[in-house]
C-alpha cells in the first residue's frame, strides 16, 4: 500500500455501505499493529526522540519536512552528556523507507547541541525569518549556560537552503546563523519556540519563551522574547543579558510560568500575526494553578518595547476553569471554523471533566477582534468547543496543534494524551483528531464519543502524544500527523523514542456491483461525500465496475481505472477523481465472452518511474492476464490457469514481493468454478511459483480474490487471499512462498 494511504478501495456498493460507518466515521490507528506511514527510530537509549517534533520546508522543495528533537542525546565523541540533537527527515511524495533507524541510518540533517546538558532540540518551530523562501529551524536548549549563566538557555536558528544529505552540523564546531543567549541564570530560554509576522513585514519573527525568568522580581512569572524577522548576518549573536529583544512580555505574578508554551496567529483578523502564550501556573480567584492564556495583539512597534502584564493586560485573557487544570500548559492556533480567522487552541491536561481526575481538556476559543482587553473566564463562560478526555489521568491536551487533515478547508483540532493506556497498554498514550467544521459541536465528550481518528500508541510507557504536530509532508494537499513517543524503546533500546507520521487524506472509492448502474462515487474517510459520475454506458448491461486506484501521471495523486462488468464489452478507461476522462480502450475481443474486467495498477517493466495495468479476463473468459500502458499499447500478455479454472476468470493483485526492484509481481487467483489455486508471475508471464489457498471444503466454488500489502511487522509485503462465490466468508495471510 501506498505511504500516502489515498485510497482503500471496495468494489461492491452494498458492502462499502454496511461498513462505511465503523472505518470511515471514526478511524482508530493502533501502532501496535500498523506502525502508520513512516517511523523513525530514536538512535539510542535515553535519548527521548520525539520529545518534540514540528514541519517546515527547510530544503525548498515544496515538501514539509519533519523535524524530531532528542533533547537528551549525547552527540560526539567523547559524547556531551544530553547536548541533545535535532534531525530533519526531508519530505517525499514516495520515501524510500518507512521505517527510518537512526541507530543505523542518518538523518537528511542531524544538529548536534553544543555543551553537555544544553538539551538541544527540546522544543521545535519552523517559519522564514530572513525571507529567502526556505524555512528555518528554530532549536530551544534551555538547559545551555551561555556566559556561564546557569541554565539560562539558548535559542538557535538554522537558515534552510538546499541541503546536501546527509548534513551534520555540529554546534560545538560551528556556529547557528542566530543564536539567542538567555538573560539570567535558570531563566529556561528556549523551553518553547514559535514563530508568526508579528509586525506585518513579510519576515517571520522568533518567539522564544523563557518561563522560568524573574520580571520586577516576580519569581518564576516567566518572559517571552520576540526577535522581529529581518536579513541577518551571519553568524548572530543577541545576548538578552545585554541586548533587549525588539519585544518583551513580562508575566504577571510569580510562578505563573509564563511563556512555558507559545503559538502565533491572526487571531482578529487584522493582517498581523497575533502572540499566544500560555501561562500555566497563573492563580485566578483562589484557583491555584488554574492557568491563563493570553493573546497580545501584532503591530508595527518601535522596538524595543516591554509588555508588562502586572500592569498591563493582554488583549485577550483566557482564564482556566478550576483550579490545577494547568490551562495553557499547550497552545496553538488555527482556523477551525473556517471563517478565515484563527482560533485559539488551549490545552488544560490535568482538568477533571464529569469528576474524572486529569482526564485533561482542550478548549477552542474562535476569532475575534475586541476594541479593548478582553478577559474571557472559563470558570463562568464556555469554550466554543470544548473536547473532555476520556478516562482518569489521560492527561488530554498535554499537547495541541492544528492542520487540515481531511482536506476540507477547516482546520482540524490535533490532541496529545500521553498518559492513555489503550488496550491495556499502561501510559502507551493517544493522539486525537477532531474534525472542524463552521458547525463543531460545543462539547466533544471523548468519553461518550470516538474522535474522528485516534492514533492509539504502540507500548506501555511509550508516553505517545507527548508532541504533535502537523504538515504536508508527502505533498498531496493533505496535512499528515506527527506523533512523539519519546519513551518508546525501539529495538530494545529504552527510552530511545519513536516519531510517527500518519498520512492526512484519503478516501473511498465505490463503484456499483452486478446489477448497478455503472457509477463510481468518492467519500472521504468521515463517509462524506465527494462526488460521483458515470463509468459506462449501457454497453455495460449489467453496471457493474471494477477499479483499480494508482499514480498513473507521476503527480503525487491518484488516478481511477474503471473495468467494464459482466455483460460488457471488455472496456478499461482512466479517470481523475473528479471523473474527467483520461483515455480508455478495449483489453480484449470476443474471446472474453462476458466482456468482464479484473484490473490491478503496478509497475510492470524495467522502467521504474511509471505505472502499467494488468487486466486479466472475468467470468466466460479464458484465463488471460494483459499488461498494458496506461495509453493501451499492449506490453505482454499470458494464460494465467488452464482447464481447471473452469470459467475463465482471474482475479489480480500486484506488488514488489520478490527482490525489492522496483518491480511488482503480479499475483492471479482462480475465478468462479476454479479450484482455489493463486499464482505469482513475473510482468512477463513467467510463474515464479504457486499455491492452493483454500481447501474445497473451505471454498466450494473455487473463486480466490487477493490484495497484495504488508501485513505485518516485518518490510517484506504479504498476500492476503479471500474466499469468493460460494466460498465460506474466510480470510487467509500467506507469506510470498505461499
Amino acid at each position: 500500500m501506498e505511504g500516502r494511504n489515498c485510497f482503500i478501495i471496495c468494489v461492491f456498493l452494498v458492502f462499502i455501505l454496511a461498513i462505511s460507518g465503523i472505518v470511515c466515521g471514526q478511524r482508530v490507528i493502533d501502532l501496535d499493529k500498523l506502525w502508520g506511514d513512516m517511523r523513525v527510530l530514536g538512535k539510542n537509549a535515553e535519548d527521548l526522540s520525539g520529545y518534540a517534533v514540528a514541519h517546515g520546508d527547510i530544503n525548498g522543495d515544496g515538501f514539509m519536512d519533519i523535524i524530531i528533537g532528542a533533547p537528551f542525546a549525547d552527540p560526539g565523541d567523547p559524547p556531551r552528556s544530553d547536548a541533545g540533537e535535532t534531525y530533519v527527515i526531508f519530505g517525499s511524495s514516495s520515501p524510500s523507507s518507512k521505517t527510518i533507524d537512526l541507530s543505523t541510518q542518518t538523518a537528511d540533517i542531524t544538529i548536534c547541541g553544543d555543551d553537555a546538558g544544553d538539551n538541544s532540540g527540546y522544543a521545535l518551530a519552523s517559519g522564514d525569518v530572513n525571507g529567502d523562501g526556505y524555512d528555518d529551524i528554530a532549536i530551544g536548549a534551555p538547559g545551555a549556560g551561555p556566559g556561564g549563566r546557569l541554565s539560562a538557555g539558548e535559542t538557535y536558528v538554522i537558515f534552510g537552503e538546499s541541503f546536501a544529505s546527509p548534513t551534520t552540523i555540529d554546534l560545538s564546531t560551528e556556529s547557528a546563523d542566530i543564536t539567542i543567549c538567555g538573560d539570567d541564570s535558570n531563566d529556561y530560554t528556549g523551553h518553547a519556540v514559535a514563530w508568526g509576522d508579528v509586525n506585518d513585514d513579510g519576515y517571520d519573527d522568533i518567539i522564544i519563551g523563557a518561563y522560568g525568568a524573574n520580571p520586577g522580581g516576580r519569581y518564576k512569572a516567566g518572559e517571552t522574547y520576540i526577535i522581529l524577522g529581518k536579513i541577518f548576518s551571519t553568524p548572530t549573536t543577541i545576548d538578552l543579558s545585554t541586548d533587549s529583544a525588539d519585544i518583551t512580555v513580562c508575566g504577571a505574578a510569580g510562578n505563573d510560568f509564563s511563556g512555558y508554551a507559545l503559538a502565533s496567529g491572526d487571531v482578529n483578523g487584522d493582517g498581523y500575526d497575533d502572540i499566544i502564550i500560555g501561562a500555566y501556573g497563573a492563580d485566578l480567584g483562589g484557583r491555584f494553578y488554574a492557568g491563563e492564556t493570553y493573546v497580545i495583539f501584532g503591530s508595527s512597534p518601535s522596538s524595543p518595547v516591554t509588555i508588562d502584564l502586572s500592569t498591563t493586560p493582554a488583549d485577550i485573557t483566557v482564564c482556566g476553569a478550576a483550579g490545577n487544570d494547568f490551562s495553557g500548559y499547550a497552545v496553538a492556533s488555527a482556523d477551525v471554523n473556517g471563517d478565515g480567522y484563527h482560533d485559539i487552541i488551549i490545552g488544560a491536561f490535568m482538568a477533571d471533566p464529569g469528576g474524572r481526575t486529569d482526564a485533561g481538556e482542550t478548549y477552542v476559543i474562535f476569532s475575534f477582534s475586541p476594541s479593548s482587553p478582553v478577559t474571557i473566564d472559563l470558570s463562568t463562560q464556555s469554550a466554543d468547543i470544548t473536547v473532555c478526555g476520556n478516562v482518569p489521568y489521560d492527561c488530554s491536551g498535554y499537547a495541541v496543534a492544528s492542520g487540515d487533515v481531511d482536506g476540507d478547508g477547516h482546520d482540524d483540532i490535533i490532541i496529545g494524551a500521553l498518559g492513555a493506556s489503550p488496550g491495556g497498554r499502561l501510559y502507551a498514550g493517544e493522539t486525537y483528531v477532531i474534525f472542524g467544521s463552521s458547525s463543531s459541536p460545543s462539547t466533544f465528550d471523548l468519553s461518550t464519543k470516538l474522535a474522528d481518528i485516534t492514533v492509539c500508541g504502540d507500548d506501555a510507557n511509550d508516553f505517545s502524544g507527548h508532541a504533535v504536530a502537523c504538515g504536508d509532508v508527502n505533498f498531496d494537499g493533505y496535512c499528515d500527523i506527527i506523533v512523539g513517543s519519546p519513551w518508546a524503546d525501539p529495538g530494545g533500546r529504552s527510552s530511545a523514542g519513536d516519531t510517527y507520521l500518519i498520512a492526512g487524506g484519503g478516501a473511498f472509492i465505490t463503484a456499483h456491483g452486478l446489477g448497478g448502474k455503472s457509477w463510481i462515487k468518492e467519500f472521504s474517510l468521515l463517509a462524506r461525500d465527494r462526488g460521483s459520475f458515470k463509468a459506462f454506458g449501457a454497453v455495460n448491461s449489467q453496471g457493474e465496475v471494477h477499479l483499480a486506484i494508482g499514480d498513473i501521471d507521476a503527480d503525487s495523486l491518484d488516478e481511477i481505472a474503471a473495468g467494464q462488468g459482466e455483460g460488457a464489452k471488455s472496456w478499461v478507461k482512466f479517470f481523475e477523481v473528479d471523473g474527467s476522462i483520461i483515455n480508455s480502450f478495449k483489453a480484449f475481443g470476443a474471446a472474453n465472452t462476458n466482456g468482464e474486467l479484473h484490473l490491478a495498477l503496478g509497475n510492470f517493466d524495467a522502467e521504474t518511474s511509471d505505472t502499467e495495468i494488468a487486466i486479466a479476463q472475468g467470468e466466460g473468459g479464458q484465463s488471460w492476464v494483459k499488461t498494458f500502458e496506461t495509453d493501451g499499447t499492449l506490453i505482454t500478455s499470458f494464460k494465467a490457469f488452464g482447464a481447471a479454472n473452469a470459467q475463465g476468470e482471474v482475479h489480480v493483485a500486484a506488488g514488489d514481493l520478490e527482490n525489492a526492484d522496483g518491480i511488482d509481481e503480479i499475483v492471479a487467483g482462480m475465478g468462479e468454478g476454479g479450484s482455489s489455486r493463486v499464482k505469482i508471475f513475473n510482468y512477463d508471464g513467467t510463474v515464479i511459483r504457486s499455491f492452493k489457498a483454500f481447501e474445497a471444503a473451505d471454498n466450494p466454488g473455487g473463486e480466490v480474490r487477493l490484495a497484495v500489502g504488508n501485513f505485518d511487522a516485518d518490510a517484506d509485503l504479504e498476500i492476503a487471499a479471500a474466499t469468493g462465490y460460494n466460498g465460506g466468508n474466510k480470510v487467509r495471510l500467506f507469506d510470498k512462498d505461499g
